[in-house]
């Protein structure tokens, strides 16, 4: 009964959607933005930080092309301390709010310094992302802080440190390597099954963490080929349901080769964490490293190493892929009455056909990558990459790591 109503009430929301045409196509969505200006009363200069991420701006300052919703703000100043830790704020579109900090100098505090094996890990301190390894903060206040390291192919580390006045404190880590799974699940707009099935996913996904399971969305014309984030990104959506003879929405594979049941949702989350646990079993034959970033205002770059631990041998090729890794809209983007959606594809190098790779073991190969910013993006970007191969399609081993300013 409750499905039925659901139904009922999507096709309703459905009629009431206007949409665009472009080139004869239903154009994806438009997202809203406002701005936000922040400023810090005390002294000026501290780092501004939107959704806990470094924006790169510094007090006073406005960021722009924010996001219509609630938001929250940090800011830091080295040897100041805020009068309170953060602010919410509501953006409208169109709309710019102001907000200010009052900052205080501060004479207990002292350093920290992030080392890391391998580097360019994500360092976290105090859920607030600071850049990435090898870092150093000064004038962090004397007190315990939370440090969190994560790097896509290793596990985690999370940690409380004191840190002493006046002196600095070292975390040096040689990270582990561990097993990446790659989740790929296929979902449309237009499908009333997807609902359940993509709760279902994302709540797996959750539970998981990121640091086990990569996970990459699609949206393929099945059953709508109106569904606006196939249309944003149609080649590769395209290709990546030629390559797996995609039957029907929802559907979903784990390391290529793992078929998951989505038409028995009952048994869903079962069926993920089986395959799940019998894939991380496996020892990798390569490690991928994403490195090298350069995020420009139209472009985002990088590289992917691949170190061998074993012969690879023959079709291998590496796919690399930008996803957002949440995106929700005001009105329903198809008659499903979805408005919220997670890890969607919005790019893909090469579009999807993958680069070629043939190492042995001991060799290493970097690979570049660059994909060209589109309006409707977020900031909320990953970028994946992984190994497969194309006669088996099985993924040899899998990396992300976030899009970080």
């Amino acid at each position: 009964m409750k499905k039925s109503i659901r139904s009922i009430i999507a096709i309703c929301l459905l009629i009431l959607i206007s949409c665009t045409v472009k080139d004869g196509e239903i154009a994806g969505f438009q997202p809203s933005f406002g701005s936000i200006f922040v400023a810090s009363t005390g002294a000026s200069d501290a780092r501004i930080f939107l959704d806990y991420k470094d924006t790169g701006l510094k007090t006073p300052a406005v960021i722009n092309n924010v996001r219509v919703g609630q938001h929250i703000i940090h800011v830091f100043l080295s040897n100041y301390t805020p009068d309170v830790d953060s602010i919410i704020v509501d953006v409208e579109e169109g709309e710019e709010i102001s907000i200010n900090f009052v900052v205080t100098n501060i004479a207990t505090v002292g350093n920290l310094k992030v080392l890391t094996a391998p580097d360019s890990a994500v360092i976290y301190i105090d859920k607030l992302r600071f850049g990435y390894s090898p870092l150093e903060i000064t004038g962090l206040q004397a007190k315990p802080h939370k440090i969190r390291i994560v790097k896509g192919g290793y596990a985690a580390v999370e940690e409380n440190i004191q840190i002493p006045q006046n002196q600095t404190a070292q975390i040096s880590e040689n990270l582990s390597l561990k097993r990446m799974v790659l989740f790929e699940h296929f979902s449309n707009t237009y499908c009333q099954p997807c609902v359940d099935v993509d709760i279902i996913i994302e709540d797996v996904i959750h539970e998981l963490g990121s640091w086990e399971l990569v996970s990459l969305g699609y949206h393929p014309p099945i059953p709508g080929p109106a569904d606006p984030f196939y249309l944003a990104a149609k080649p590769e959506n395209e290709a990546r349901r030629r390559y797996y003879s995609l039957p029907f929405s929802p559907y979903a594979r784990i390391d290529g080769i793992k078929n998951i049941n989505t038409l028995s949702v009952a048994q869903l989350e079962e069926n993920i964490l089986t395959a799940f646990d019998e894939r991380q079993q496996i020892q990798p034959k390569a490690t991928l490293d994403i490195f090298d970033f350069d995020i420009g205002i139209n472009k985002i770059s990088g590289r992917v190493k691949i170190n061998a631990l074993e012969d690879l041998g023959t079709d291998i090729v590496l796919r690399t892929a930008l996803i957002e890794r949440s995106i929700d809209t005001e009105q329903p983007q198809g008659s499903n009455g979805q408005t919220h959606f997670f890890d969607v594809l919005r790019d893909f190098q090469l579009d999807a056909a993958g680069a070629p790779i043939t190492l042995s073991a001991g060799q290493a190969q970097s690979m570049p990558f660059e994909f060209l910013r589109a309006d409707e993006w977020g900031d909320d970007l990953e970028a994946i990459g992984f190994l497969q191969n194309d006669a088996t399609k099985e993924v040899l081993q899998a990396v992300w790591t976030e899009i970080y300013h």
